[in-house]
């Protein structure tokens, strides 16, 4: 009998069961806490990415003068709900904030720091043989923008309104309906007829129409006062038409271009003359001077679908454009359906530099083109700064 005590007192051949059995519970609390917060990883850098989409957008949008600070809040937490919604949490799964500080800056302008914060808490699956029911989460987001510099500006708009400008865009759907189809022939020297077509199309002249009251938008977004920006417009065709001189806002302008009727040749010589010398005469900068007491900003633009029928006209509108970029006029030129090389190689000289000059090949590009100009010359971006 004490052989056998003494053998099974020292015999270890079953320690490593033992210890196997005691350790498991321990590895797996360990292996499932590895997962548990892997996933919370992978939760909080959703939760971040929402609460970047929330700062950005309330920013974007006072920036932009779109919204007050209070509404802004609001859209932030809508962005924050609606998120939470699609993931299948209700308000009592999360806490949200939003803080906004509004600074003065000179003229007018003013900086907002928008800062979205959100806590929640990830349910564990295998952490909870440790105690451990949840995970806590959470993220704060910064987004910083201000209103646009506010500045001076003049601008002028010199716009083709030959007879091409009649025919219908291919592509550009203004109505399932039917309509009058314009087109011309291949040599672009008539213009014909297709009544009652399917689906209605815009026409050229009046997407031009959309693309300018696109940019005076903007600017009366920016200065519904109309304490800084001047507007004037002159179109033409065979020959100029009465101008819309520089004036104050942009309703005249306005009422001007959505008046427009497209006829006649293509001779752009004498309104681009029309509008350097309203550009860069004294009295338009002795306006600015009298009211705001700043130098205007000054900007041209011209928009033509095609080169003038006389190529005496191309050199002698471009003698204009180095008139007024010499001058320190911005020249913004878009080429709308351009179809030959001399036509695209005119308003690419003309203009002020490569990113001043658009080639839109389609009803898309030349809303993007006047979309574009209105943002270089009135707006502002959102910056994530944390």
């Amino acid at each position: 009998m004490s052989n056998s005590l003494r053998h099974m007192l020292f015999d270890r051949s079953g320690n490593f069961a033992i210890i196997t059995a005691l350790v498991i519970p321990c590895l797996l609390g360990i292996a499932g806490t590895a997962i548990d917060v892997s996933e919370a990883l992978m939760a909080r850098e959703e939760l971040a990415n929402m609460a970047d989409s929330a700062a950005l957008a309330a920013s974007s949008a006072l920036g932009a003068k779109k919204m007050t600070v209070d509404q802004a809040k609001t859209l932030a937490l809508q962005f924050v709900s609606g998120h939470m919604a699609t993931i299948g949490l209700t308000t009592a799964d999360y806490k949200a904030g939003v803080d906004i500080q509004t600074t003065a800056l000179a003229g007018q302008r003013f900086k907002y720091d928008v800062s979205v914060s959100v806590q929640s808490a990830v349910k564990t699956s295998f952490s909870s043989i440790m105690g451990y029911n949840k995970i806590a989460i959470s993220d704060v987001s910064k987004s910083t923008s201000s209103t646009a510099n506010q500045k001076a500006v003049s601008m002028y708009f010199v716009l083709d309104r030959s007879g091409s400008m009649q025919a219908s865009v291919d592509g550009s759907i203004k109505s399932t309906g039917a309509c009058d189809y314009y087109y011309m022939n291949a040599a672009q020297t008539a213009m014909y007829v297709q009544t009652n077509h399917k689906p209605c199309n815009y026409q050229r002249i009046e997407l031009l129409k959309s693309g300018v009251a696109g940019v005076l938008s903007a600017f009366e977004t920016q200065d519904p006062t109309h304490f800084y920006v001047r507007t004037g417009a002159d179109a033409y065709n065979t020959g100029p038409m009465a101008e819309q001189v520089l004036n104050w806002g942009t309703s005249g302008v306005g009422t001007y271009v959505n008046a427009l009727t497209p006829s006649g040749g293509t001779s752009s010589t004498a309104a681009f003359k029309a509008g350097v010398d309203g550009l860069l005469a004294v009295t338009e900068n002795d306006a600015h001077l009298k009211k705001n007491g700043l130098t205007p900003e000054k900007y041209l633009v011209f928009m033509t679908d095609g080169e003038n029928n006389a190529s005496s006209d191309n050199t002698a509108t471009l003698t204009q454009c180095t008139r007024a970029k010499n001058a320190g006029v911005t020249v913004y030129t878009v080429g709308f359906l351009l179809t030959s090389a001399t036509a695209k190689a005119f308003l690419s000289s003309c203009a002020s530099k490569t990113s001043t000059y658009y080639d839109a090949t389609d009803g898309g590009k030349l809303t993007q083109a006047f979309a574009d100009i209105a943002k270089m010359t009135a707006g502002s971006s959102p910056l994530l700064t944390n």
